[in-house]
């Protein structure tokens, strides 16, 4: 029996915003116009391990999510998720619509909830984002709001939690106020 137990976080409430002490992620200047699905298969193109491969990462994954993954694991646990999500976006599914969904809900939770130090995290966590994006808006799983289902949830996309999940996808000419409004809608 191990003395030192891990309490699992609350991961159905939403997550505090960045506090004082955490600097807000900024996106560099983008010259990539994200709206266009084309440039986030490019960034995953190529960069998938095997099936059974991704299929044990994500696995991983979504047990590691389920057990309440420490703050500063969130990234990584976003990462296992991404490696069988990645085939949606390619167009060669390996998971059911239900897992891709949930999978795309709990990539998005991860990133938005991931502290912002240390920074590097920051440089790789955009990537993965826009993945769940991705393929939240190729179902059509995108708030109602935004012209989708709802599977994907207002609270997972809402404006006022504009951190890295927000600005991954911010094209050149677009405000910040219609980053989701345009991605949605291209």
């Amino acid at each position: 029996m191990s003395l030192f137990k891990r309490k699992p976080d609350a991961l159905s409430s939403p997550p505090a915003p960045p506090s004082s002490n955490n600097k807000r992620w900024e996106p560099p200047e983008n010259t990539v116009d994200w709206s266009d699905v084309e440039n986030i298969r490019k960034e995953w193109d190529g960069q998938l391990e095997g099936v059974d491969q991704g299929l044990l990462g994500w696995g991983n994954g979504m047990r590691m999510y389920d057990q309440g993954p420490v703050l500063g694991q969130r990234m990584n646990v976003a990462e296992y998720m991404t490696r069988a999500l990645g085939y949606d976006v390619l167009d060669q599914p390996i998971l059911t619509d239900e897992q891709a969904a949930e999978t795309c809900r709990r990539v998005l939770t991860m990133i938005e909830t991931m502290p912002s130090e240390p920074a590097w995290p920051q440089e790789f966590a955009p990537r993965l984002a826009r993945l769940a994006l991705a393929v939240t808006r190729k179902h059509r799983w995108q708030p109602t709001s935004l012209g989708g289902d709802g599977q994907v949830t207002e609270q997972i996309l809402s404006a006022d939690r504009k951190w890295i999940v927000w600005n991954c996808v911010r094209s050149p000419g677009i405000t910040e106020e219609d980053v989701m409004t345009h991605f949605f809608r291209s």
